[in-house]
């Protein structure tokens, strides 16, 4: 059996003219580059509603330590959201 976690983060709007979309980093060995921008990120979903990040530790970019959060809307004016972290435990057979 396999057992390995993953980190999920969510976010969703609170109203019909929101929308925000998710970008993360990692990248904590250099502070100047640890923050998010449009053009410094390793993982983003820009879907309409609902955005889910998945992170699992089998990603190449993934590494233990922080990470730093974007959450930016999609248009001014539209960035009325809800934010939600989880860990999850999986577990296979193989």
């Amino acid at each position: 059996m396999i057992i390995f976690s993953r980190s999920i983060i969510s976010s969703w709007p609170a109203d019909e003219q929101s929308d925000t979309d998710i970008y993360i980093n990692n990248s904590t060995d250099k502070p100047n580059q640890s923050l998010v921008t449009l053009g410094n990120y390793k993982w983003k979903d820009t879907t309409i509603g609902l955005v889910k990040v998945q992170i699992h530790p089998s990603d190449p970019n993934f590494k233990l330590g922080k990470c730093s959060l974007g959450v930016l809307p999609y248009k001014e004016q539209m960035n009325t959201y809800y934010l939600a972290y989880e860990k999850a435990t999986v577990s296979y057979l193989k």
